[in-house]
């Protein structure tokens, strides 16, 4: 857990040092000169984070275990959503869910585990264990 946290650190860290232009998607729930919003926009530009369907950030919700995951996927460029894959190895992430491709490949990876009896539980909350 301590080098995941370091990454995801790391990437922010330079994401927010670097002084290119950004011309990522904008947030609408993002204010403008908030602390973050230059990573935010950088991370966006390079896509690591998308962001919603309705063009929501959602900066104030819990992450999902479905999303940190895919969203670690997509850090190293192992990332694709929105294809069916026949197994997940977990009973309660359907062939269909947009995450099923990142999580069975950091599955397979050894870079994320389900709780056990076949369970992942995509939309539960990401806590530090």
């Amino acid at each position: 857990m301590k080098s995941l946290k370091r990454l995801i650190a790391t990437v922010i860290a330079l994401s927010m040092l670097l002084s290119m232009s950004v011309f990522a998607a904008e947030f609408k729930d993002v204010e403008k000169g908030s602390t973050h919003e230059k990573a935010i926009d950088v991370l966006s530009d390079i896509g690591i984070v998308k962001g919603y369907e309705d063009g929501d950030y959602k900066p104030d919700k819990e992450v999902t275990r479905a999303e940190i995951t895919s969203l670690l996927m997509r850090m190293i460029n192992l990332s694709i959503t929105g294809i069916e894959v026949p197994d997940s190895y977990y009973t309660d992430v359907a062939s269909n869910h947009w995450a099923v491709y990142d999580i069975k490949t950091a599955t397979d990876k050894g870079v994320i585990a389900g709780f056990g009896g076949g369970i992942f539980g995509p939309d539960r909350s990401v806590t530090y264990e």
